[in-house]
């Protein structure tokens, strides 16, 4: 047994960052369901509004954009410059006219999704985490005090990725984390530490959750950056409220954000984590998230993206990951050590399809780092907890953000680097590693040897994502029937996975 990490938070029972938990156990998990059935009814009622307004929200792509939304009688919510689009609401009637409208790309509708599966299965998935039961109450005395010799601490990751003999801390690299939010706990409350952009979720309207981490899985990522690569800063762009819940549009809003104030303010963003996830039907081509981490990418950041936690029964890697041009990361098992040499790729990692798969492995099991007192996860996955301060989690959103620490301490040595020279370094240098070229890629994330390669300077030669014609609304109108059919069902906090709301979902499998 190994005594508990000085990375700690404190807060009053009860009460978590002005965020009020009345309840543990079975109080909690019901406390959840409502909170998600009032999502659902909150998504059906703006769906069958939209029916009866005949109107449907769009990202629309292209320098005619906003003339063509005007004309459809349309209105633009907001603009994406990263993309050349706007964000808007159009008769439903005129989306095609949209499309062909002149000087339009594309046109795909902001759509919400269940997980994915058959129909008749649909809301019968079990969540990926240790779940409550809504019978338990969650014992306080079980909640183990020291690190249980099967997680895996942050000096060990260090150790694994080759970052235990470097001098490099991450200083002067700025690291976006586009994910639920950082709450200031201990670790990550120091002065200049972390500093928080807009935030673009549904939290915003409420000054008591707005920039901060009720649902568990930013801080968790922003306690590992922290640790691997500790003189780095943190810039949290928060996407997702407190369920965990985002949108494609979301998403774009906060990558538009970071790439035009990457050197704002002192700023000076090299890295963004992406630890989302959404299913890639048509191709990363067609998609304007791959387009938007496309242009963040030749602006000068290097965008990780987590493959996913499908494992082999996928389709090949999910959105954002299945563009080749950013580092698409899976996860691997670390036995509970810093030894690279007993590393395996986890079973939940998600596939490639042979065309396209991960670049590198990176420690992703079992990643012991900051807890959250109250937020969701943290009440809904209580076996994970350790002591009052610490949580284990896996999924290959641990394994990006593992990768963009390391990332960090790369540029550290060579800021001058492109994001093509540091993926193809990191590629070049990777730890050879057992198992389907569709699991592993090139291998295990290996930041010493790339500190000390050459760079290269060829360009990728993949296609770029140039989005003609894609238009997505049929999708949109099949997934208000699949949220119609699971309102008819039995709906628990057992059956919330947060996946695949609003067509995105977090890479985070099990807590």
């Amino acid at each position: 047994m190994r005594p508990a990490g000085e990375l700690s938070l404190a807060a009053r029972p009860g009460v978590v960052f002005g965020v009020r938990w009345d309840g543990r156990g079975r109080g909690v998990v019901l406390a959840g369901a409502c909170l998600i059935a009032a999502l659902l009814c909150t998504l059906f009622a703006a769906s069958s509004a939209s029916a009866r307004d005949r109107s449907v929200p769009v990202v629309v792509v292209g320098k005619g954009a906003a003339g063509a939304v005007k004309a459809a009688g349309g209105k633009v919510t907001d603009r994406v410059r990263l993309i050349d689009g706007v964000i808007a609401r159009v008769p439903s009637r005129s989306v095609g006219a949209v499309r062909r409208a002149p000087g339009v790309r594309s046109v795909v509708v902001d759509r919400p999704f269940v997980t994915r599966g058959d129909d008749d299965d649909e809301a019968e998935d079990v969540a990926a985490v240790d779940v409550v039961e809504e019978d338990e109450v969650v014992d306080e005395a079980a909640v183990p005090a020291e690190i249980p010799a099967s997680a895996t601490t942050l000096d060990e990751v260090r150790q694994a990725i080759g970052a235990g003999g470097l001098a490099a801390d991450g200083s002067g690299i700025d690291i976006a984390l586009i994910d639920s939010g950082v709450t200031p706990v201990e670790g990550l409350a120091a002065p200049g530490k972390v500093v928080h952009g807009p935030d673009f979720s549904d939290d915003a309207r409420d000054p008591d959750l707005r920039n901060l981490d009720a649902f568990g899985h930013g801080t968790h990522l922003a306690g590992i950056v922290a640790g691997v690569a500790p003189g780095a800063r943190l810039v949290s762009v928060k996407a997702a409220n407190a369920e965990g819940i985002t949108s494609l549009t979301q998403l774009l809003q906060a990558l538009d954000w970071t790439v035009r104030n990457r050197r704002a303010n002192g700023l000076d963003v090299r890295v963004v984590t992406l630890a989302v996830g959404a299913d890639n039907d048509n191709g990363y081509e067609r998609e304007p998230l791959a387009w938007a981490v496309e242009q963040a990418w030749e602006a000068g950041i290097v965008v990780v993206a987590a493959a996913g936690n499908d494992g082999s029964s996928g389709r090949g890697l999910e959105l954002p990951a299945a563009d080749p041009f950013v580092l698409a990361i899976a996860g691997s098992e670390t036995q509970g050590t810093g030894d690279p040499a007993d590393d395996a790729v986890a079973e939940w990692s998600s596939r490639g399809d042979g065309t396209r798969n991960p670049d590198l492995v990176a420690p992703g099991s079992s990643i012991v780092s900051l807890r959250v007192a109250g937020s969701f996860i943290d009440e809904t996955a209580s076996a994970g907890r350790i002591g009052d301060k610490l949580q284990r989690g896996s999924g290959t959103s641990q394994a990006a953000a593992v990768t963009a620490a390391g990332v960090g301490l790369l540029l550290q040595a060579h800021p001058t680097w492109t994001p093509d020279q540091v993926k193809a370094a990191l590629r070049a240098t990777a730890r050879p590693m057992a198992g389907d070229p569709r699991a592993v890629g090139r291998g295990a994330l290996d930041v010493a040897a790339a500190t000390g390669a050459q760079p290269q300077d060829r360009s990728q030669p993949f296609r770029q994502a140039r989005l003609w014609g894609h238009h997505a609304y049929r999708r949109y109108s099949r997934s208000v029937q699949r949220i119609r059919k699971i309102l008819g069902r039995r709906w628990t906090g057992r059956r919330w996975t947060g996946v695949k709301w609003n067509g995105v979902k977090w890479n985070g499998v099990k807590w």
